[in-house]
This record gives C-alpha cells, sequence and structure tokens, in this order.
C-alpha cells in the first residue's frame, strides 16, 4: 500500500502507477537470438546480455555499457588467471666477470601456451654497449665484456603476450685486478650484495698496491 511503501514519488505518482499484477517476467535464457532485430544484433553481436538489456530498454546505450562491462571482466579475469614467465635453470646466481674477458651468464624461460620476449638493460647504460644477449629457443646467454672497473647492475626482464612481466637483477662480481702483475682475485668480504655489484679484492703480487694492484 502507499502507507507502506518505502519508495519516493513524483508528483502525480504512486504505488498504483508501478503495481502491475500481470505483468510476466521475461528470462534472458528464455528468448531466443533469433528473436531480436538485424539492428541489435549489429550493435551486440550475439552476446545474449546485451541484446536482452537492448530489446528490453530499447536503448542502445545500455546494452553497450553490459558489452563493455562483460568484456571488462572476461580481460581482468585472464589477466588475473595469466602466468608471467618463468626464470629457470639459472646456472649461478651471480654473473661472475673479469675485466676485459668475455663472460657468459646462462638462463632459460618457460612461459607454457604463450609467447615471451626477453630484453637485457644495462644500469648504468654504455655506449657502445659491452654486452650482448643471444637465444636459441627458450635457452639464453648474456654474453658481457666489462672493460672498466664501475659499478654495473644487469635487469632481465621476460615479458609474455598479456603484459605479465617478470624480472631478475643477478648479483655481479667483479673481478678487475691487475693479474697481468700477478695480482689475485678474492671473495670480497663483504655486505654490500644488497646493491647488486661487488668489486672483488685484490691479492697483489710482490712489488705492487693499490686496489686493484695497478
Amino acid at each position: 500500500t502507499q502507507d507502506e511503501s518505502l519508495f519516493y514519488y513524483e508528483s502525480g505518482e504512486s504505488v498504483d502507477t508501478f503495481f502491475k499484477p500481470d505483468h510476466q517476467p521475461v528470462f534472458i535464457d528464455e528468448i531466443p537470438l533469433s528473436h531480436y532485430t538485424d539492428e541489435q544484433r549489429e550493435v551486440c553481436g550475439n552476446d545474449e546480455r546485451c541484446l536482452f538489456d537492448t530489446s528490453e530498454t530499447g536503448n542502445e546505450e545500455i546494452g553497450l555499457t553490459t558489452l563493455e562491462g562483460r568484456r571488462g571482466v572476461a580481460e581482468a579475469e585472464a589477466t588475473q588467471a595469466n602466468n608471467p614467465p618463468g626464470f629457470v635453470d639459472v646456472g649461478d646466481e651471480a654473473i661472475r666477470a673479469t675485466i676485459y674477458v668475455q663472460t657468459t651468464y646462462s638462463f632459460r624461460v618457460e612461459d607454457p601456451g604463450d609467447n615471451f620476449t626477453v630484453s637485457v638493460e644495462r644500469n648504468p647504460p654504455r655506449n657502445p654497449d659491452d654486452f650482448e644477449l643471444e637465444s636459441n629457443g627458450s635457452d639464453f646467454k648474456l654474453l658481457w665484456t666489462p672493460r672498466e672497473p664501475n659499478s654495473v647492475v644487469f635487469t632481465i626482464a621476460a615479458n609474455d603476450s598479456s603484459g605479465a612481466v617478470s624480472e631478475i637483477e643477478p648479483l655481479v662480481r667483479l673481478c678487475a685486478c691487475a693479474l697481468e702483475k700477478n695480482a689475485e682475485c678474492v671473495d670480497a668480504n663483504t655486505n654490500s650484495s644488497s646493491t647488486g655489484f661487488i668489486l672483488e679484492d685484490c691479492l697483489c703480487g710482490e712489488g705492487w698496491d693499490g686496489r686493484l694492484c695497478d
């Protein structure tokens, strides 16, 4: 009744305005696709919910809003279900390199059922590059020839076709001691591994001194 209603009514409206005891609801699964017009199908394709909303309201914009919302949900579900590429068979957790000597860092990337690309970013960058990336299917090699004893970090990224990304930043341990002067590299006793770069200590030969025994 009007007294029991919780709704607000415009002037001239009441409960009786909207009371339709003979109304028979229409459910989406009871309507065949052939029920819809060519114009509605042109807007919605075969999306039943878009067709239903367009037909029942007579408003294409409402149908399109339904369609776009469903597409957004589908894309979000696909993104959530997608796993990024994975790094496997990483031979060594650190890149162990000697200055002026080419070093190889091997790794493998897998992403079953999806395509992916792999890229390497050097920080800081160097021109010309002192590294290159070789690939053979899912197997990759980072080839690096360091030319100065400066800090460097490599970020290796694998991106799949859905935009999911995995990254690794291997610790770099560089030996830059003057080996031609009988110096030897020894593992640096340092806690700075969080920086991603360690310049190894040097054991100098007789008659030589300095950080790099030069």
